[in-house]
């Protein structure tokens, strides 16, 4: 009933707001009230004293305070009937009608609607109850029916699934919540339920040829295995009632996108009534890219041709190297740390201009160079173009032009390499110089008042899911009424009139932030954002500013995507980009290249992967999702956390397109057509006898890398890897000089660096590297059996010490004369092979350090193999003399023979020789 002034009575009914009831309608009125308004008046009536005003008012979550009030009010905190008037008072219209009446003007649920709207709409309702708040009512109201018997929340694709298992009466309860909440999404799910039954009677057969459908699909099973989104296709199967919730659980049971689709093609391929299959490919046939290619046996070849370019390990070698020339233009400390930097790297050629632009245009379109320029260099690739080529990347992490110019030219090199190896170009087309120039992109500057008008603006679009969230709609539109927001005192009225009209909050908080966009004065956005503080503690401003905190937090995330990036992109399906998107802030870029079925999954991701990385706060919306989808080990990395502390952006403003450092490169040949080819038929023939030799073991081997500090044993480690895999990376963390860079026991199994596209080579047993501090020589005594170093040594050889434990710590306890604790032995951590790694910087050999380390590695029953390499040879100052007498004098030190002792040429060499059954084993006395 209403009176004459339009106010709806109140209905003096006992049971009305009984606790069953409030559960009942625990969502509708969850998503319907004011509660700062309704504390407001609850604590001027001296319901609420000011302690519990105060508490409550902190939660920063409406739905949360709303959540309080209403366990108050069952628990007779808060008078029912005060309750009741506190609805009324705060206009929560919608609610009332509908805890009165029942409806509020939505449709009647049909029963023979339920089900179907259920099964059909699934995709919809995962992201209507993705929200932890709406899932959690969801799940509260399946357990009031006794739809749910289990005790603790779950995903939201469970709660759905478990009312569709309960058939109508779960069906009912899912639409009911709904109802409640959105009455007017349900009327679209109705409609599009309909429509969607109308579009699926309408539809013809269009696989006559079943048989052959299904050796295409046989042929095909690893390209589409690589390409198909297994999340996507299950869920269109089990709407269209293809699937059944066992199939999908079945698809699903697994965590990576890989092993969902072998489930998923399984499943279709064992389907005897084939009805499977005939979806299946009324899919694919949607899919432009995927369709064309199992149809076209040339551009599946192509697809093969590009999946094994470049994979045998040991790279690319076109006998060059890059060396610097010339003088610097700009500051080189301007450089590092900085990220959204542009490079332009520029690279004279000299060829047949046809060849030239088939190369660059092919490489334009092939994903794969993109892919590993993201992963080796931590940097996009923008553009390439010709005159010369021109090849513009942009920086995706702070220290990615700090790791491009490192290491002496061998970034560089790899990088021209990529370019050569993929493009089919040789390296002789290269002539002159070529130049590298770091840049800031700038955008054109506007007028300046303007930008600053729009900032608010700007602020309450990008947070604009939010504030229909958040916002409770009539406090709000009082106070900017109360402000002659809208000029005229008639247009007030009607404005008023006009928000209380409307009985949904969401849509009454709509029509506030619209009727903003047609206000004529200049601080209408900042009036708002004033007040949304006041009013309701919603601070919008301070959402929107990015802190250092959250940059190091971002670049962490960053750096651990971009060393497993082929992961990441293997990993990523159109579910999981939809999902990050909806969490992303608005951005004016267009992401319809994400959902492009003429591309390939990998070129949608990869796009979508660089979008991503460019700003903050959407790197940590991923990181979110992916955890979520218990896919946290993508974005974890092993670098040392200091590393990210140093790391925060420069704060020095620059002008826009303003040249930060400038330089040229010469391209040196170091090796003849003939020579280069010799070579790569070497490593061929080296990298086969290895995989043969690996085969044989029956587990991967550990290999310790000992030496004293600054002799570059981490260095031999990723130099180690990187003849493996072709592919530079930081696996062990490299220090410089004196200071300490690696300070715990640090293993890197197989599974971190060994990542081939080859399934064969997945399971060979490679070597893990063992890598530790570097060992003091004054911590050595040739009349103590109990020195330091020999106590640290025999733990680590043992596999006495945890990956990680702190040898720093370790050995300050040691030297103070405490008493260490020792661990039974780990078997994954017993050192199999040891490597004693000696500079020619640090000439003087320490030999009482040296004989600790023969004696750890023969000791009772155990002879562990020993070798040495010899690294910073390029900085070797003596002569070949010298030289031959200094590696006859290491050999004798200790006392191995002359070909163990390696060179940077002979690492595949070494371990195709070393890792073998039976050398291992020679080195085991029992």
């Amino acid at each position: 009933m209403e009176n004459q002034q339009g106010a709806i009575e109140i209905v003096p009914q006992d049971n009305i707001l009984a606790n069953e009831n409030l559960a009942h309608h625990e969502g509708l009125l969850i998503e319907e009230m004011e509660p700062n308004s309704m504390l407001h008046l609850l604590r001027s009536r001296g319901v609420l004293s000011e302690v519990q005003y105060i508490e409550i008012r902190r939660e920063s979550d409406r739905r949360e305070k709303a959540q309080i009030l209403i366990e108050m009010t069952k628990q007779e905190l808060i008078n029912r009937s005060v309750f009741w008037q506190l609805l009324v008072q705060t206009h929560c219209d919608r609610a009332i009608n509908y805890i009165i009446r029942g409806v509020d003007g939505a449709n009647p649920l049909n029963p023979n609607f339920s089900i179907r709207c259920v099964r059909f709409n699934f995709r919809k309702l995962l992201i209507f109850f993705k929200d932890c708040k709406t899932k959690l009512i969801l799940f509260k109201y399946l357990r009031l029916k006794r739809i749910a018997q289990c005790p603790m929340l779950l995903e939201e694709a469970h709660l759905i699934k478990t009312g569709l298992r309960n058939r109508q009466s779960g069906c009912d309860c899912i639409l009911e919540v709904i109802r409640q909440m959105d009455p007017r999404y349900l009327d679209q799910l109705f409609q599009r339920l309909e429509q969607g039954e109308n579009i699926q009677q309408e539809r013809p057969d269009i696989i006559p040829d079943i048989n052959n459908a299904i050796q295409i699909l046989r042929e095909n099973r690893e390209f589409l295995l690589q390409e198909i989104d297994p999340t996507h296709v299950s869920h269109v199967l089990l709407e269209e009632g293809t699937f059944t919730i066992d199939d999908h659980d079945a698809v699903h049971s697994e965590t990576r996108r890989h092993n969902r689709a072998e489930v998923l093609y399984d499943i279709i391929m064992n389907d005897i009534s084939r009805v499977y299959l005939r979806r299946f490919l009324s899919y694919l046939r949607k899919n432009n890219y995927i369709w064309t290619t199992i149809m076209n046996p040339n551009r599946l070849r192509e697809y093969h041709a590009r999946e094994e370019e470049g994979q045998a390990p040991g790279g690319v070698y076109h006998g060059i190297q890059v060396r610097q020339i010339g003088e610097v233009a700009g500051d080189y400390e301007d450089v590092p740390r900085a990220s959204g930097l542009e490079i332009i790297v520029t690279i004279p050629i000299d060829g047949d201009e046809g060849t030239i632009r088939q190369a660059v245009n092919s490489i334009n379109r092939d994903s794969s160079f993109r892919e590993r320029i993201a992963e080796n260099f931590q940097m996009e690739v923008v553009n390439l173009k010709i005159g010369s080529v021109v090849m513009r990347l942009r920086s995706l992490t702070d220290e990615a032009c700090c790791r491009l110019l490192a290491k002496n030219g061998t970034k560089l090199t790899e990088l021209i390499e990529y370019f050569l190896h993929l493009s089919g170009l040789r390296e002789n087309i290269i002539k002159g110089n070529v130049e590298y120039a770091f840049d800031v992109s700038g955008e054109k500057i506007g007028d300046s008042e303007h930008k600053d008008a729009s900032v608010s603006r700007m602020t309450v679009n990008k947070h604009w899911n939010l504030l229909i969230q958040e916002v409770e709609p009539i406090a709000i539109s009082t106070a900017l009424l109360e402000m002659k927001m809208f000029d005229e005192e008639t247009k007030n009225k009607e404005t008023k009139n006009s928000i209380m009209k409307i009985s949904k909050r969401k849509d009454r908080v709509e029509m506030i932030l619209n009727l903003l966009s047609s206000v004529q004065r200049n601080d209408a956005y900042d009036v708002f954002i004033k007040i949304l503080w006041e009013k309701e503690n919603i601070d919008i401003v301070s959402l929107n500013k990015p802190s250092i905190k959250m940059h190091e937090e971002a670049e962490k995330v960053r750096l651990g995507l971009l060393s497993k990036f082929k992961d990441v992109v293997e990993e990523f399906e159109n579910s999981l980009i939809k999902e990050t998107l909806r969490q992303c802030s608005k951005n004016e870029e267009s992401t319809s290249d994400f959902s492009d079925l003429r591309i390939s999954r990998q070129e949608r991701v990869l796009k979508f992967l660089m979008f991503i990385m460019k700003d903050d706060s959407n790197v940590l919306a991923l990181k979110n999702v992916l955890e979520k989808r218990n896919l946290k080990e993508l974005v974890e990395t092993t670098k040392d956390e200091s590393l990210f502390l140093k790391s925060s952006r420069s704060k020095q403003k620059r002008s826009m397109d303003q040249i930060l450092y400038q330089y040229p490169y010469r391209i040196e040949r170091i090796a003849d057509k003939d020579e280069i080819t010799k070579t790569m038929n070497i490593k061929d023939e080296v990298w086969n006898e290895l995989k043969e030799n690996v085969k044989a073991l029956k587990e991967p081997k550990n290999i310790l890398f000992l030496g004293c500090l600054g002799t570059g044993k981490s260095s031999c480690i990723n130099t180690m890897i990187t003849a493996l895999t072709g592919k530079y990376n930081m696996y062990a963390d490299v220090g410089a000089g004196t200071k300490h860079s690696t300070t715990r026991l640090h293993r890197i199994p197989r599974e971190e660096y060994w990542k081939p596209v080859n399934k064969d080579d997945k399971t060979l047993n490679l070597p893990a590297f063992i890598d530790i501090i570097g060992l003091d020589a004054q911590l050595s005594s040739p009349q103590d059996e109990e020195s330091i170093n020999r106590t640290i040594m025999n733990l680590v050889i043992n596999g006495k010490l945890p990956e990680n434990c702190d040898l720093l710590d370790l050995g300050k306890n040691l030297m103070e004369g405490n008493q260490i604790k020792e661990r039974q032995e780990e078997k994954t951590l017993v050192v199999d092979i040891i490597v004693v790694v000696l500079s020619t910087d640090h000439p003087n050999i320490p030999q009482t350090l040296i004989d600790e380390i023969y004696d750890e590695a023969n000791v009772k029953n155990k002879q562990i193999p020993m070798f040495a390499i010899l690294t910073k040879m390029d900085k070797c100052t003596l002569s070949k003399n010298e030289e031959e007498e200094m590696k006859i004098q290491i050999c004798k030190s200790i006392n191995i023979a002359a070909d163990k002792l390696l060179l940077d040429i002979s690492l595949l060499k070494f371990l195709a020789k070393n890792l073998l059954p039976s050398a291992l084993e020679d080195g085991i006395q029992k």
